[in-house]
């Protein structure tokens, strides 16, 4: 698919968001980063949910659908809910970019992963929007959604999803700021796909049956 024509990065600063409808127009208008494009992917789902995922950004069958966690990585994603269990319409489910981050690889357009300069212009977009939903948990599937919920690059980066399960998990509750929810992180679909792993597979099952049930537990 090709992308549309680039603009300039307006270097605007991001307004107040006072209303879901004005957050989604400025995000649809959007062209603070050259990572910008006319299509972007908002997020799907239930506003009213207490459980949110964060993603990474759209992709190739994202952007031709306009719905968010579909193609590869979304079938993945729905079998590890199947698994849960957990059905789609007991949360909204975003990502840490709207637009979809590619480079070339040969002669076709491949996606990529957000530089941490992308996630931070855009990562207004995604405070507003879970200021908005107010969930008690997020789930964050990979290193880009934790890095943008806890504001934590290099940390994130260094330590790796891996360790952030294993021992910071244990030992202290990750809150997101904004919100005060808890944030559960775990693999992203897209990497448990590519790896092939049936225990990163049950890794995610684990970690979402756990958001589940901190929500069942009042």
């Amino acid at each position: 698919m090709k992308r549309k024509l680039k603009r300039k990065p307006d270097p605007r600063p991001h307004p107040e968001y006072r209303t879901w409808k004005a957050l989604k127009l400025e995000v649809e208008g959007c062209w603070r980063c050259p990572l910008a494009t006319d299509m972007k992917i908002f997020g799907d789902g239930n506003t009213n949910a207490e459980l949110v995922f964060v993603g990474e950004g759209p992709g190739k069958d994202e952007v031709r659908l306009g719905i968010p966690f579909v193609g590869k990585a979304g079938k993945t994603f729905d079998e590890i809910l199947e698994h849960v269990p957990l059905v789609r319409s007991r949360f909204f489910i975003t990502n840490a970019v709207r637009c979809r981050a590619t480079k070339l690889d040969g002669n076709r357009i491949a996606d990529r992963t957000p530089r941490w300069p992308e996630l931070d212009q855009c990562s207004p977009f995604l405070e507003a929007t879970l200021r908005f939903i107010a969930p008690r948990i997020i789930v964050a599937l990979g290193e880009c959604a934790v890095q943008t919920l806890l504001h934590d690059y290099p940390r994130v980066r260094q330590i790796g999803i891996g360790m952030w399960r294993k021992t910071l998990v244990r030992r202290e509750k990750l809150i997101h700021k904004g919100t005060g929810a808890r944030v559960i992180p775990t693999w992203h679909p897209s990497y448990v796909n590519r790896m092939k792993s049936t225990q990163l597979f049950q890794d995610s099952v684990k970690d979402i049956r756990r958001a589940k049930k901190l929500l069942e537990a009042r």
